[in-house]
């Protein structure tokens, strides 16, 4: 069971597992990008928030088309946060946003953040259960 985060910012809410071990951001509507960096702070700053924690971010109903200097700010701002999120990260996007949230992943990876897109939540969910195995070479 989820409980409702603090915060309701535009059309996002963020909501953390009973256990602490996940975080759901779920964003919906045509917010803008200062409402897209406030929510990022505001989970990353909630006290509930570990670094440790996985994220399912939730942007099925979303309806976002960043201008080339927005996408460039969210990267950097994404890149700012890095070292407070060290655990795999769940992008849902609608086909609309595919790219785009493929694009996230990319410069995200070059930070050594475990990120990934899902177009199902179901796919992105059942992704997020699967433990990190460390292969060491012999």
């Amino acid at each position: 069971m989820m409980k409702k985060g603090q915060e309701t910012i535009g059309y996002y809410n963020y909501y953390f597992s009973e256990d602490n071990k996940q975080c759901t951001i779920v964003a919906g509507g045509e917010p803008d990008f200062e409402q897209s960096v406030k929510v990022m702070d505001d989970v990353i700053n909630d006290p509930r928030y570990s670094k440790d924690m996985l994220l399912l971010v939730n942007l099925t109903s979303f309806q976002y088309h960043p201008s080339y200097d927005e996408f460039a700010g969210l990267r950097d701002h994404l890149k700012k946060l890095a070292p407070r999120l060290q655990n795999k990260i769940a992008l849902v996007c609608n086909r609309k946003l595919d790219i785009l949230g493929h694009l996230i992943c990319a410069f995200m990876n070059m930070e050594n953040i475990e990120m990934k897109t899902f177009i199902k939540l179901e796919d992105a969910e059942n992704w997020l259960k699967v433990e990190r195995k460390i292969r060491k070479f012999k």
